[in-house]
C-alpha cells in the first residue's frame, strides 16, 4: 500500500491559499494522484487552462525550486509503488513472516481500519446513487478488473442497464457516447491505477456524471456533491496487497442495494432462475 504523494500533501496544506488558477491546477494534479511525471509543464497547464506563469508560481508555492523537481520528484515515488519495490523492501526486514495467522490479523486490522475511513452515511449516499442511476458504468483495471467483473455480476442479478466498460474489442470512448446526466461511473481503483483512468474519471464527471469509487490510500480522497470514494485498507503481511476488505465493502453495499429494491429484487431474481431453467435445466447448477 503507498500513501498520498508529497506533492498532493503540500497541495492539501495550501490549498486553501490558492487562485481560482492555482486550483484549478491543482483539481488537474489531483486527478493524476500526483503522477505528473509524463507530462510537460506546459501540458500541465495546458490541462488546467492556465498559463505557464501561474502554473510557475503554483510550484514555488508549494515549495519547489521548478516544475522539474517536482516532475523528477513524481518519477521517483512512481517507482516505490511498484511490487518489485515492495518484494524488495519486504524481503529486507528480518523476521518476515510466513505465520498464516500474522495473516489473518492483518485482515482484522485492515476491517476495524477501513471502518474509520468509510462512513455509513457515505456508504448509503453510494446505494442511493447507484439505485437511482439511468445506466451504471463499472470500470476496473489490472488485478481491479476480476473485482469490477464480480460487481457488474451481483448488480446484474439486482437491476438493469449494468455495463462493464471497456467491452472486449471496444475503447471506452465508445462506451461513454452514450453518457446520460443520470448515469453513474463505479470505478474500481485500486494500486496500481493507470493514467488512462484519472482521464475516464475526469470525462465522466465533467459530463455531468456521478462517480462511486473504491480505491484505497494511495489515491487522493475526492468528497463532493456527483462523487464518493471509499478508501479500503489492503495491507498484507506478504508481499501482494489484500482485497478482502474491498470485497467486504462491496458485500455490504450490495446488501443495500437488495434491501432497497424490496419486493422488485425477488423478481429479479426469479425471472433469472427461470430463464437459467430453460437455458441449462434444472439442477444444472449447485
Amino acid at each position: 500500500m503507498t500513501k498520498q504523494t508529497d506533492l498532493e500533501n503540500r497541495i492539501i496544506r495550501v490549498q486553501h491559499e490558492l487562485s481560482a488558477g492555482e486550483r484549478r491546477l491543482a483539481a488537474v494534479i489531483v486527478e493524476l494522484e500526483g503522477n505528473i511525471s509524463g507530462f510537460t509543464g506546459g501540458e500541465l497547464s495546458e490541462m488546467a487552462g492556465v498559463s505557464p506563469s501561474t502554473a510557475a508560481r503554483f510550484f514555488r508555492r508549494l515549495g519547489y525550486v521548478s516544475y522539474q523537481e517536482a516532475r523528477t520528484e513524481a518519477r521517483d515515488s512512481a517507482v516505490k509503488g511498484s511490487p518489485l519495490d515492495v518484494y524488495r523492501e519486504k524481503n529486507r526486514k528480518e523476521g518476515h513472516s510466513s505465520d498464516f495467522l500474522a495473516y489473518i490479523e492483518q485482515e482484522k486490522k485492515n476491517l476495524t481500519l477501513t471502518y474509520t475511513e468509510i462512513s455509513e452515511e457515505m456508504l448509503k449516499k453510494s446505494s442511493d446513487i447507484i439505485k437511482n442511476a439511468g445506466k451504471v458504468y463499472i470500470i476496473g483495471f489490472r488485478n481491479s478488473y476480476a473485482i469490477a467483473l464480480y460487481l457488474r455480476n451481483q448488480l446484474a442479478i439486482l437491476r438493469q442497464n449494468i455495463r462493464l466498460i471497456p467491452a472486449p474489442g471496444e475503447d471506452v470512448a465508445t462506451d461513454l457516447t452514450d453518457q446520460q446526466p443520470d448515469d453513474v461511473l463505479l470505478v474500481v481503483g485500486l494500486r496500481r491505477r493507470t493514467v488512462t483512468l484519472s482521464k475516464i474519471i475526469s470525462h465522466f464527471h465533467k459530463n455531468g456524471g456521478k462517480i462511486v469509487m473504491l480505491t484505497d490510500p494511495s489515491a487522493s480522497s475526492w468528497q463532493e456533491e456527483r462523487v464518493v470514494t471509499l478508501r479500503c485498507i489492503t495491507e498484507s503481511p506478504g508481499v501482494f496487497d489484500s482485497y478482502a476488505t474491498p470485497m467486504c465493502v462491496l458485500n455490504y453495499l450490495l446488501s443495500l442495494l437488495q434491501k432497497s429494491y424490496s419486493s422488485h429484487v425477488e423478481k429479479r431474481f426469479s425471472e433469472v432462475e427461470s430463464i437459467r431453467n430453460e437455458i441449462y435445466g434444472t439442477g444444472s447448477l449447485l
